[in-house]
């Protein structure tokens, strides 16, 4: 009798345990596909901006800080801002270490190199999973820094999943900081 007791035991507490991680909220896996499509929607902004300064050049290896966003977190890693309706999390993503080159054929000829006054670096995608007064989408967020030693200023490229495609922001380019 004492065998069929803790069997039974030990199958409940294995349901529950499966139950438990089986109702946890899974994130969505970022592929390194999803990543280089961010980077070389990131470059078609950058091709495409009034924004920013003119005689830009872009630096192809890409800066491996992620734009960091904050506030506490729950067990699935979840923040929440209850009065915007809004609950979003990091998601963790392949790392970029150069501009694809989908992303260099994207630039204006001769912007390529790092010997200007305005280089422009581009941090690796932050991919962000959002959940918005019922919506619920990924969004990726691409930092790009001026790196002039006169204006340090900063942009960020925002993008979201739509379908399969990502697509950019109106605007497509924000500027967002100066140093």
């Amino acid at each position: 009798m004492r065998k069929a007791s803790a069997s039974l035991l030990w199958q409940t507490l294995t349901f529950c345990v499966l139950l438990a991680s089986c109702t946890r909220d899974a994130a969505p896996v970022i592929t390194s596909t999803n990543s280089l499509d961010v980077v070389t929607e990131g470059a078609k902004a950058i091709a495409d901006s009034k924004l920013l300064p003119t005689g830009y050049c872009v630096d192809t290896r890409l800066d491996a800080r992620k734009t960091v966003s904050g506030g506490p977190k729950d067990a699935d890693g979840w923040t929440s801002e209850a009065a915007a309706g809004l609950r979003y999390r990091m998601l963790e993503s392949p790392a970029v270490r150069t501009l694809p080159s989908s992303a260099v054929r994207l630039l204006p000829a001769g912007t390529i190199r790092t010997d200007c006054l305005h280089r422009l670096v581009l941090h690796e995608p932050q991919f962000v999973e959002v959940r918005l007064r019922g919506e619920h989408f990924i969004y990726a967020m691409l930092a790009v820094d001026d790196r002039c030693p006169l204006c340090g200023a900063g942009y960020t490229i925002g993008l979201r999943m739509h379908g399969e495609r990502w697509k950019t922001d109106t605007p497509a380019i924000v500027s967002g900081w100066i140093s």
